[in-house]
Formats: structure tokens, sequence, C-alpha cells
């Protein structure tokens, strides 16, 4: 595993790994059965700040390779890439939110 690797490079805040559960099955609210075409073993995000520094991790990382024994060619298989902008939606972050909204009375009268 070569994380160290990654995240030798200034410019990658995190890496948050998401190992799939082979034993508990994934379900809609519904209750209705999730048909998955493609099964993963592990997902892995990396978090950037911006595209900005996404581009500067690659342009390091041509500068600055990684020893062909410590990547992950020829050991993973990896189904895909992409880029994303992230929003994280929380009880915390909602409850904080509709309490600063009745403080400064945006959220309609007060209870």
């Amino acid at each position: 595993v070569h994380y160290h690797d990654l995240l030798a490079n200034p410019h990658l805040d995190e890496i948050v790994l998401h190992t799939v559960s082979r034993e508990k099955a994934a379900r809609l609210s519904s209750g209705g059965a999730v048909e998955n075409k493609v099964g993963f073993f592990r997902l892995a995000e990396l978090h950037f700040h911006d595209y900005t520094a996404y581009d500067k991790y690659v342009e390091w990382f041509q500068a600055n390779r990684i020893p062909a024994e410590r990547t992950p060619a020829g050991k993973s298989a990896f189904a895909f890439y992409h880029l994303g902008d992230s929003e994280r939606v929380s009880r915390e972050a909602t409850s904080a939110a509709a309490s600063r909204d009745r403080l400064s009375g945006l959220g309609g009268p007060a209870a």
C-alpha cells in the first residue's frame, strides 16, 4: 500500500477509504434490493482543496515519480476515476443551521 507515497504530495489533503461489506447487502430506503452491476473491495477518495490543487498534485508527481515497485500497477484493478465537488449534509450541520436561523430570526416564529 502506497498511501505514504500519495501523502508525500503536499497538494493532497487526505485519503478516505471505504471497504465494501461482503456480508451485508445494501437496500434502498424503500427496502427494495439494490442490484449492483459492479463489485468493489475498496473505494478510495482523494481529497483536494480545489481543482487547482488537483492539477498541482498531478504536476508534482510528474516531477517526483513514485518508484515502480511501490505503485499499485499490477496489484490493483482501478475501475474508474472521477473528479467532482463534494457537499456534506449531516444532522449536526442541519441542526446548527436551524439554531442559527432561529437565533437570527430567519427561521420563522420561535417555538
